[in-house]
Parts: C-alpha cells; structure tokens; sequence
C-alpha cells in the first residue's frame, strides 16, 4: 500500500498541527502516562467511527484511519498513536477529510511526493510519505471505485477510477511513478460489467488525469472469473498485480506486471502468469509488500488432493521484477492441513509473518485457534517456530480477524499479534508479541494473549502495529456506547513486558486512581495501591471476565491518599479462584478505575 508527487502542499496550518502532534508524541516517552485499562477512544462523538484501516508504522509511532459517520455522510480521518493517549477529541485536520460518503470496500498505498513548501531550503525537496485512498462506493450495480491522496487532490478532491456504474469489488490501491517519489497511483478491482468477473486497473496522475482510458483496462481479458486482485509498485514505478483465477476450471493464483503505459512488462505473458495451477483449489491472495524491498512473497489459502483434503498456507518468494523465484510447489507454512482461513502476512526485511485461523483443536466451544509462521529470505520457516506453525492463541471461543506487525528491519526482532476473542460474553480484543525465536517476552504476556480491552459490547476489526519501544499498539471499532453515541474507536498501548503504560504521572492525582497489581499474574496474592483524590465512600471490587462480583476487597467511607489492598485469589466465600483474568475495580462518587488480573495455577 503506497503513493505521492511534486506538487503544492496542504495548508501549513494543517501541517503544522500535524507537525506538533507529532512532536507531542515523540517527547513523551520519558514520562509514564495513564492508558485506561479499556483503551482510550480516539473519538467517541456523536455518529459512527469505525472500520479502521491502514495502520503506518514509523519512528515508534502507529497512524491509522478510520470511517466517521453521520446520517448520509462518511469521510475518512487519519490519527497518530502515540505515547500519550488520545481522549476521544475527535481531533481532525479538516483540509485533508475528503467526502466518502456511501464508502464499502477500503483500501490504502502510502505515498511518497515531492513537494514545493514555502521555507523549505529549495523547491522540491522530499516531503513525509501520505496516505492515499481508494474505496468501492455504493453497492450492487451501482457501485463505483474512487481515489483520493490528501496532497495531491486537496479541498474533497476525488477520481472515480472509470465510468458508468457496475457491479465491482476488492479495489487495492498502489503508488505508481519513476523511482522517488511517485507521480501516480494505480487502482485495480474485480469488475463484473460482462456479466463474469474480470480484474481492471486504472492509473490517475498527480493531477487527477485517468490515463488508461474513460474504462481503465482489464489486464488479463480471458473471459474466465477473476476475483480478490491485490496489487504493489516495483521500484521502477510498474505495477505488479496478483489475483484468483478459474481459467483451468478450478482457481489458480496468477500474477502480472503492468507498465505505466497499462502494457504488460517485457517477458510477461499477457494473460498474466501463473503463479500456481495445480488441481488443488486456491484463494485470498496476499502480496506481501516491504517498503525495503517491494513486494517480496505472495501467500494463499489452497486446499486439495496435496493436503488429504485439507487446507494449508503456501507461499511463493519474488524476484525484484515480481517473477516467482519459489519452485513450482511454493513454501508450504503449515505441515497440518488444518488452516481454516489466511488471516493477515506482513514483511520484516526480506522475511515474512503470516497468522492463520486453525481447526486442529475444533469443537463446539473452540472452533478456531490462531497459528502463525515466520519465514526466512531462504524461504525457509525459522527454525525455532514449529513446521506445523506456532500457536499464538488456543484459549477457548472462536478467535478470528486478527493483524500481525513487525518492524521493518531485524531488530530487534519481534513480532505483535491482535484478534477478536470470543472466549467471554462478548467479542472482545486480545494481544500479544513473540520473539524471532518464538518466544513470549517476559513479565505479563501470556500464552493465550493479554485483553487489549474487556468494555461491555463487542470491539471488533483489530488494527496492531509494533512500536512503544519494543512493545505495540492495538486500535478497534468499539460498540460499548453504541445505544448513545454510536460505534467509536479505541485503542490501547502494551509496553515490552505487556504493561499498558497505566503508570500516572508524577504528582498527586486528580482523579480516582487503582494501581498496577503486583505481582500480575498472580498465584497466590497480590497487593495494588488505592489512591484517593479525596475523601469519600469507596467501593472495591473484583469481577470475572462476565461481570460477576466474585469479591468485594473494600467498601467504606476512606479519607483522601493512599492505601494498600491485597487479593488473595478467593472468593467472598473464601474460596480459590480459577485460574484466567479478572477485573478490579474501584468506584468513588461517579468516578471508576479499573485493572485487569490474570490469576495462573
């Protein structure tokens, strides 16, 4: 995802204000900031904020973007995670919102441009990458692709991809332009205007000029269905487009390399070339983009008579100009063939993550798991993560969507996971880091991943990104105030060893404050401060994960500071606990404070 070009910037207000937040972010780290226990919303105003997309990792620091929805009006908003939480401000720059309304389908590309800013040393130099849109707009047969890049098509600028309304899916969106920067981008999607689904790509200038026609260009016209296109920019500015194919009858992964002019590259067959054509079964293809090294790896879902049946991930490495470099076979990730679905693959270096749902463990009460695969330049899986992949959850309840991030270089060699849990009541958020040698950090990550949140009401569409010095950020579409304001979204910080930077500043506090558990986990009792802003009537409980009280530790009148409780792991019956994770919380007047526990044998 990728995209920019020399032209005239946004507004220096708008830069400006971007520019301090920035710097806000980056100063903070050498205090310790609150993070809620249940995240903290980035905007929970009235209308919709959700679907999250697009996470950007750089300089320790998360962006994303989100949909914000009011009654017939949906605009894309971008935010930087940080340090320091956001407290639900909605905090928008307004000349870089374009008008979305009626927005489906979502994709990004991160656009590098060249572009003249007044007090620069001199025209032309290199401004910070941006990150371009494209969206699929309306539904059925009146649906339509549309591209936006916040530089290069200010005040709500847009370009609808190609003419006349069809039935369309799956746009992917890619920057496009000679080396650095670049001077287009290059959208593709599946198109159903003859009556099959066939992939068509078009490229928009700088300047909002559709250059492949009034249609754009249907890149491998053979009449056979093609679904879920993906697409990324080689270094010379081509494009290399990769999608599903039933020409052999079945579905087979083929690939082709687009020159600017929408001509295939020299070498290349023109109905694309096949990445995979065996009789196994073949589907959801992901181009592994680095922003180092260019798309380096496709993986799919394939299934078949190579698998008993049963599914596994394959993966094909690429050569710089997109041929495969992988044997006719691919790297298989996976020696069980139990893979319910490909879930989300990022690129470290010239290396690859992938994370998978997996049916191994199935039942009832457990009908996935997650599993994840780190592969080698060599194509080769790590050594030290298992050939039938590493578990990253097995926690009772179905666990799915989940998002996987990993620095850009080697170092320092991690890699953070997020995914909806449904091992409580509700759908709730999880993650957890691992090692390049499979294992957990230290201190509080566990097995089964921490809980990013546990808020009343489902948290879905899990965005993660590495950073926070070592540790990561999680971002979701949050419906606990759904009945009042509508969906938001939150997000939460994990430090290396799973604390949420939950530490108040220094000073006395101004609000009710519940201290860190020590030891967290805990087996046989742990002691956290209570910190009173005041005197007053003080309720301390502890909840399991579906809001029973399972313990009242304190309730009476307390003068204001500080004090000590300790939980010894019973019940107010005084019997033990299970093992698993708890909530305490601590209520004065209409002020709460709360804590998760996670309670092991």
């Amino acid at each position: 995802m990728h995209a920019r070009i020399r032209f005239r910037p946004p507004p220096l207000a708008a830069l400006a204000v971007l520019a301090c937040s920035l710097a806000l972010a980056a100063t903070a780290r050498a205090q310790s900031y609150p993070w809620p226990v249940n995240g903290a919303p980035l905007c929970n105003g009235a209308g919709d904020q959700h679907r999250p997309f697009a996470p950007s990792i750089d300089c320790d620091l998360m962006a994303l973007s989100y949909v914000h929805s009011v009654p017939g009006a949906d605009s894309f908003v971008t935010r930087t995670l940080g340090y320091v939480p956001p407290t639900g401000d909605c905090a928008t720059i307004p000349q870089l919102l374009v008008d979305a309304t009626g927005v489906t389908e979502l994709s990004a590309a991160q656009v590098t441009s060249n572009i003249i800013a007044i007090g620069m040393p001199s025209p032309g130099c290199v401004g910070p990458p941006t990150m371009a849109q494209g969206w699929l707009q309306g539904a059925g047969a009146a649906s339509q692709v549309v591209v936006h890049d916040p530089v290069w098509f200010q005040g709500g600028g847009r370009v609808v991809a190609d003419d006349g309304d069809f039935v369309r899916h799956h746009p992917g969106l890619a920057p496009s332009g000679f080396g650095y920067p670049d001077t287009a981008l290059v959208v593709v999607w599946s198109d159903e205007r003859t009556g099959v689904p066939q992939i068509r790509a078009q490229r928009v200038t700088w300047n909002g000029v559709r250059t492949w026609g009034p249609s754009g260009i249907v890149i491998a016209p053979t009449g056979a269905p093609q679904t879920e296109p993906e697409i990324a920019r080689l270094g010379d500015g081509s494009s290399l487009v990769v999608w599903s194919d039933a020409r052999a009858g079945g579905s087979d992964v083929y690939a082709l390399r687009l020159l600017p002019n929408g001509s295939p590259a020299p070498g290349w067959p023109s109905g694309g070339l096949a990445l995979e054509d065996r009789a196994e079964i073949s589907g959801a293809p992901r181009l592994v983009n680095s922003l180092s090294y260019g798309p380096r790896f496709v993986a799919w879902d394939e299934s078949g008579p190579r698998f008993g049946g049963g599914r596994s991930v394959v993966v094909c490495k690429l050569n710089s100009d997109g041929t495969p470099a992988s044997g006719p076979l691919g790297v298989v990730l996976c020696t069980s063939a139990t893979v319910d679905r490909l879930q989300d693959v990022t690129a470290v270096g010239p290396e690859m993550i992938a994370v998978w749902t997996d049916t191994r463990s199935a039942s009832p009460g457990n009908p996935t798991d997650l599993y994840a695969q780190w592969l080698k330049d060599a194509v080769f899986p790590e050594p030290r993560w298992l050939p039938d992949g590493l578990p990253i959850c097995t926690a009772t309840g179905r666990q799915d969507a989940a998002r996987v991030s990993a620095p850009s270089s080697y170092a320092p060699g991690y890699a953070a996971f997020a995914w909806e849990d449904h091992r409580g009541a509700d759908a709730d958020i999880y993650a957890t880091i691992r090692s390049v040698n499979g294992a957990l950090p230290c201190c509080l990550w566990h097995p089964d991943g921490l809980p990013a949140t546990s808020a009343p009401g489902d948290q879905t569409s899990p965005l993660v990104g590495v950073g926070n010095s070592g540790g990561c950020f999680v971002a979701w579409e949050d419906a606990r105030d759904l009945g009042t304001t509508g969906l938001d979204v939150y997000a939460q910080a994990f430090s290396n060893e799973g604390d949420k930077l939950d530490v108040r500043p220094p000073g006395l506090p101004r609000s009710l404050m519940l201290g860190p558990p020590r030891p967290n986990p805990m087996r046989s009792a742990t002691v956290f401060v209570l910190e009173l802003p005041r005197a007053g009537a003080v309720t301390v409980d502890v909840l399991d994960l579906a809001g029973r009280r399972v313990r009242v530790l304190a309730v009476g009148t307390f003068p204001a500071g500080n004090r000590e409780l300790t939980f010894d792991g019973r019940d107010d019956a005084g019997r033990e606990l299970p093992p698993g994770m708890y909530s305490v919380r601590a209520r004065i007047g209409g002020e709460v404070s709360t804590r998760m526990l996670m309670r092991i044998h």
